[in-house]
């Protein structure tokens, strides 16, 4: 994945309603807007998903914890 810098891009996004509510009670708590709150959980959900996949792309053979178990 390129990591290019750029000028941040606005979407719509749809939240389900009680989704939305929680994401907002949560991020009063925590003293962030909504948006800063959005834009660090997908932070943090992407570099979750790179830590697990990289003993894989490296050809460790690293496991993952959604893997499938073989028996």
């Amino acid at each position: 994945m390129s990591r290019e810098i750029s000028h941040p891009i606005s979407f719509p996004l749809r939240l389900p309603f009680s989704t939305r509510r929680q994401a907002i009670e949560i991020a009063q708590r925590e003293g962030l807007s909504l948006n800063q709150f959005i834009s660090l959980a997908v932070a943090e959900k992407i570099t979750r998903l790179e830590h697990t996949a990289w003993p894989e792309l490296a050809g460790g053979g690293g496991v993952r914890l959604n893997a499938p178990r073989s028996e």
